[in-house]
């Protein structure tokens, strides 16, 4: 596996923990928001201590990223011989697994600027200046502040909560659908593309 390839899965596990990003969703704004509404948005942004709720995010995300790309590493036939022995030995995969997970934070964390200025300009066309100076001055309140300092906290726990509702929706769901998928024919007419 060349490290073009490894860079390419990499990429793609880093993009699917990127699209879970909460950023403002798109709304019926102008297209073109103002240079002050910009401003306002990344005042916003920057209040909003993007940076914390990011690194609870992506602490929570990189393992699933690094077992990804591991298991990547041990099937692909043609990664270099040294990473592949490293990654198949039990008592050396941990050490790799967390080397990964390292660098995967660490460039994360470069991305951060990217993505406060993605979520600026997604608030900046989604809300309007007044929405934008309004919850600028709720989020200095203390009352704001606390809402603020307690996001990572609350995604933590939100997440555990998650974990635990996916699992019980997961143990439902496999029965059902391998019951569906065991009444298909085993055979199958082939299909045609669909025409456009």
């Amino acid at each position: 596996m060349t490290i073009g390839k490894l860079r390419q899965i990499a990429m793609m596990a880093v993009g699917a923990a990127l699209a879970t990003v909460p950023l403002a969703a798109a709304g019926q704004a102008s297209p073109e928001p103002s240079s002050g509404t910009v401003s306002s948005a990344a005042t916003l942004v920057q209040l909003l201590k993007l940076d914390g709720v990011l690194d609870t995010m992506f602490r929570q995300l990189t393992p699933m990223m690094t077992a990804q790309i591991m298991a990547a590493l041990t099937q692909a036939p043609n990664a270099p011989a040294a990473t592949k022995t490293i990654v198949a030995n039990p008592a050396m995969r941990a050490k790799a697994a967390a080397i990964m997970s390292e660098e995967i934070m660490k460039s994360l964390r470069k991305r951060y600027p990217e993505i406060a200025a993605a979520t600026a300009r997604q608030y900046a066309a989604t809300l309007s200046e007044a929405d934008l100076q309004a919850a600028i001055a709720f989020y200095q309140t203390p009352t704001g502040q606390r809402m603020i300092a307690a996001q990572p906290r609350l995604q933590a726990a939100l997440s555990e909560q998650g974990k635990i509702i996916g699992a019980a929706a997961g143990a439902e769901a496999v029965p059902a659908a391998i019951l569906r998928i065991d009444a298909l024919p085993t055979t199958a007419a082939p299909t045609t593309p669909a025409k456009q």
